[in-house]
């Protein structure tokens, strides 16, 4: 899928903050989620396509999926320090999927401190088709 910018919006649920956004297909709201996460917590821009790490999951239906990606993206952070900036699938049917995720180890000069959470809420997803003309889908989910 081409490039683009990732947009989103972040919001407050008491003490937690949430990500919410939009896109055009499944798959580009799985990966527009994942770059959402790397820019919330590292500013996108200042990230270089330097490494690779795959990613291989499989779940019983769209919502575990999706729920178990957003948590293993955040883990090649708190494990390995990977940001990824570009994200392709090779294999994403709803119940698995094959990711190459291109990106760069964090380092406090180049990156600067990043916003800390652990994991995304299973309870917390909101995942919706959306009606019209244009069609597409909107998520919203906490991080914790």
């Amino acid at each position: 899928m081409p490039e683009r910018r990732v947009t989103y919006d972040t919001f407050s649920q008491g003490q937690q903050t949430g990500i919410e956004l939009q896109a055009p297909s499944l798959q580009r709201i799985f990966i527009d989620a994942a770059l959402a996460l790397s820019d919330w917590r590292i500013a996108l821009d200042l990230v270089k396509e330097e490494s690779k790490e795959t990613v291989a999951l499989e779940a019983t239906g769209l919502q575990p999926l999706l729920h178990a990606w957003l948590n293993a993206c955040a883990a090649l952070h708190s494990k390995k320090g990977f940001l990824p900036y570009r994200i392709v699938f090779s294999q994403f049917d709803g119940k698995k999927l094959t990711a190459t995720l291109t990106g760069e180890t964090y380092t406090a000069p180049r990156h600067g401190y990043p916003r800390p959470f652990t994991s995304v809420s299973a309870d917390s997803l909101r995942l919706e088709e959306l009606g019209g003309t244009e069609g597409g889908y909107s998520l919203k989910f906490l991080l914790g």
